[in-house]
């Protein structure tokens, strides 16, 4: 499909990047082209979307290869740290191996998924010219900055693309997750007319493999609107995801790490 040059967009230098999305992908297809248009979609505002592939295996790492010509130079660079795709299983047996799955820890992997979402599991996925042609004819000036983590697991990915963050505001996508193209924008405006470190929108969950366990807490998560209501939730369960939220870079290194080497590892 051809574009009008007119339509294109062209990448931002770097101190005009309003926010970084961070998003680990570990063999993520067919979930992962719906996770990266939608921070590249995003209207009035500029995203860097930093994509760290975790050594995926399922062709996620072509896919993103592939997304990243598509869009061009202007709007896309691969910044890989080391080979990915084949190989990358040795580094962490941790992260490929399936654990022995019991009542308390399931295992979540394509061999032990439910019968009703093994069809999903190979369900076509937009094509990379697909993405590219539908980023590039909109009004968005986002860009992708495709990254690599050698294997280490979704925490060490997720420092990765902090550690290389330019924007002043934090967002994090899960490689399954999709939203609307306005939604950083307006949680952006409610952040900045705050002194608040961080906020977070609510949760729609989708798919076939809902538990009730995960719908009653996201549930109860979506009833917690103020920051009081948020303050007393962690007292009963974690009162919001944190992919759902954006956040104040100085005080997310400043405030919650102190003077630790910043990371989003959960471990830490």
């Amino acid at each position: 499909v051809a574009l009008d040059p007119k339509r294109q967009r062209t990448a931002p230098p770097a101190d005009a990047v309003d926010i970084s999305v961070l998003c680990p992908c570990k063999n993520a297809l067919p979930w992962l082209p719906a996770a990266v248009r939608a921070p590249l979609l995003q209207l009035g505002l500029v995203c860097e979307v930093l994509v760290v592939d975790d050594w995926s295996t399922d062709g996620s790492s072509a896919w993103l290869d592939e997304l990243a010509a598509a869009l061009g130079p202007a709007r896309a660079s691969v910044e890989r740290t080391g080979p990915s795709g084949e190989g990358g299983e040795a580094l962490n047996l941790a992260v490929v191996v399936p654990r022995r799955p019991t009542a308390a820890t399931p295992n979540f992997g394509a061999e032990a998924a439910p019968a009703s979402d093994r069809a999903a599991l190979v369900e076509p996925h937009a094509s990379a010219a697909e993405v590219a042609v539908e980023v590039l004819a909109s009004e968005s000036k986002c860009v992708l900055r495709v990254l690599s983590n050698r294997g280490h697991g979704q925490g060490a990915a997720l420092q990765t693309a902090l550690d290389a963050s330019r924007a002043p505001l934090i967002a994090h996508i899960e490689a399954d997750d999709d939203y609307g193209p306005l939604r950083i924008m307006r949680m952006r405006e409610a952040l900045l007319g705050s002194m608040a470190d961080a906020v977070f929108s609510a949760v729609e969950l989708t798919g076939t493999n809902v538990t009730a366990g995960m719908t009653s807490y996201v549930q109860w998560q979506n009833t917690l609107l103020t920051a009081e209501e948020l303050a007393g939730g962690r007292f009963v369960e974690l009162p919001s995801l944190h992919q759902t939220g954006l956040y104040r870079s100085v005080n997310l290194l400043r405030r919650y790490l102190c003077d630790l080497p910043r990371s989003l590892d959960p471990s830490v």
